[in-house]
């Protein structure tokens, strides 16, 4: 996947849109500074958008592979755009998640994204494993980086 060219396209529609939305996910690890590959993209998005953002996605080519009342996956068929999955704020904890992003220049500083706050992040971690617990020895790893670099804040 080609981040890079993926975020300048979302995020600029995002912007003129005005779209409200947090990065999460693997890549919002790499931004706080926790290495983990990861091979898409994770937004949570306020589900007053969400109409918006499924339009958007869908119109630079995306596909809808999987929809659920809390997460849209999306893919590309061109292997550069990869895919993209949409997790839906409309309850109060996660409307709060986007309330408190934080603005961070990313790729040598030529764009700046909003991301989840690393406690967020944490508190979707353990929602993700609660959900499906074959997932809780890669989230609990991603928990104890987090807090390694970043427990006097959290």
């Amino acid at each position: 996947m080609d981040f890079e060219k993926v975020l300048k396209i979302l995020l600029d529609k995002f912007k003129e849109s005005k779209i409200n939305y947090a990065l999460i996910g693997g890549f919002a690890l790499g931004i706080w500074g926790v290495v983990r590959a990861t091979a898409d993209l994770d937004f949570l998005v306020d589900s007053n958008d969400l109409g918006k953002v499924e339009r958007m996605i869908e119109k630079l080519g995306f596909e809808c592979r999987n929809k659920t009342n809390e997460v849209s996956q999306y893919v590309s068929s061109v292997k550069e755009l990869g895919g993209i999955d949409i997790l839906r704020a409309s309850r109060e904890r996660s409307l709060e998640i986007l309330a408190r992003t934080e603005e961070k220049e990313i790729l040598q500083k030529t764009l700046k994204i909003r991301v989840a706050k690393p406690e967020d992040i944490i508190g979707l971690k353990i929602q993700a494993f609660s959900n499906n617990p074959s997932r809780k020895s890669q989230e609990m790893i991603d928990i104890d980086n987090i807090l390694r670099l970043h427990a006097k804040n959290v």
